[in-house]
């Protein structure tokens, strides 16, 4: 698609194409550009095409690209962890750029494959320019309060609602009680589409994602001894008994130089779709620029470095 992105394009690629080619991860967003090339992972289903927007948002002269889960996980058979997934992906991601500093960004589930990757690289003596995480929470963060407790919540915020509303609430609650007694990975997003979801192509990405989700469930980082760029989703509304009261999201720990926390003002589920991608663009580019993240940009969406509206330090220092 952003390769032979017209019918005459794709119908020439497809006659090129050899069955024996061997599968790469890498995919080029934008290959040209004088900039430093920033490599992104995906978050849960390894989604590609919202990319298109956040290149045009970045402009021609940074090259982008999309480290792909789902070509990593239909590579091989056996139970991957995750560092097999980010060791992989530098593979693929050193053919492009054989040294550093790398400039890298994941968003949600990708957010651990990316500081995995980063990891492994800072390991290997190669500088990491930039560290990106996109609404991607530290393991056990956010904290919830006691089971009992958060019960209690539910039923007092459903009780405010309308008949309908409030079957509705209480069914989803239930629904997501399954995750916290067996490890259930989200549902794909063709996946209400029964058509779309019985092709062999669609239960082969579900097959990928699984695989990811479940390495990405098993992961424990370590700490990293460089600096994390977070960009929260401002907008994302937590049900009562969750507490997010930090605004480094449990990476201050990990992070042994510090968390830069930067909002954008979305939800979650939305932060690579297009009405957002100009003020992500503007995040990122202040970390590619050669300040780095030391720096935030202005205006991008709201106050840079703060929480809920509430000002507090640019940086979270480890304890």
């Amino acid at each position: 698609m952003f390769k032979a992105p017209t019918i005459k394009d794709q119908a020439a690629l497809l006659r090129q194409s050899s069955p024996e080619a061997p599968v790469r991860c890498t995919v080029a967003v934008q290959a040209e550009g004088d900039g430093p090339p920033l490599f992104f992972v995906s978050g849960f289903g390894g989604a590609l095409l919202p990319f298109h927007s956040l290149r045009k948002s970045l402009g021609k002269q940074q090259p982008l690209y999309v480290l792909d889960s789902n070509a990593v996980a239909a590579s091989t058979e056996k139970r991957l962890t995750l560092a097999d997934i980010a060791a992989r992906m530098i593979v693929d991601l050193r053919n492009i750029q054989p040294l550093g500093p790398y400039y890298l960004a994941g968003f949600s589930l990708g957010g651990y494959i990316i500081y995995e990757i980063a990891q492994q690289l800072q390991r290997a003596g190669e500088p990491v320019g930039m560290l990106a995480l996109l609404d991607s929470p530290a393991p056990g963060y956010p904290r919830r309060l006691p089971a009992p407790i958060r019960a209690l919540l539910h039923v007092k915020h459903a009780w405010s609602l309308t008949s309908g509303d409030m079957l509705k609430y209480l069914g989803e609650r239930v629904h997501l009680l399954r995750k916290y007694f067996v490890n259930v990975a989200p549902e794909l997003a063709f996946a209400k589409h029964r058509d779309a979801a019985a092709t062999a192509l669609a239960r082969r990405i579900r097959r990928s994602a699984v695989a990811t989700y479940d390495a990405w469930s098993a992961y424990a980082p370590a700490p990293y001894p460089g600096r994390v760029m977070l960009i929260r989703a401002s907008e994302q509304k937590l049900p009562p008994g969750v507490i997010d009261d930090d605004p480094a999201m449990g990476w201050g720990r990990l992070a042994k130089l510090g968390v830069h926390v930067v909002d954008l003002k979305c939800a979650h589920a939305r932060m690579l779709h297009v009405e957002n991608s100009a003020a992500l663009a503007k995040i990122l580019s202040a970390g590619l620029s050669p300040e780095g993240a030391s720096r935030s940009p202005s205006g991008a969406s709201g106050q840079s470095g703060t929480y809920r509206g509430m000002r507090r330090s640019l940086w979270h220092k480890s304890a």
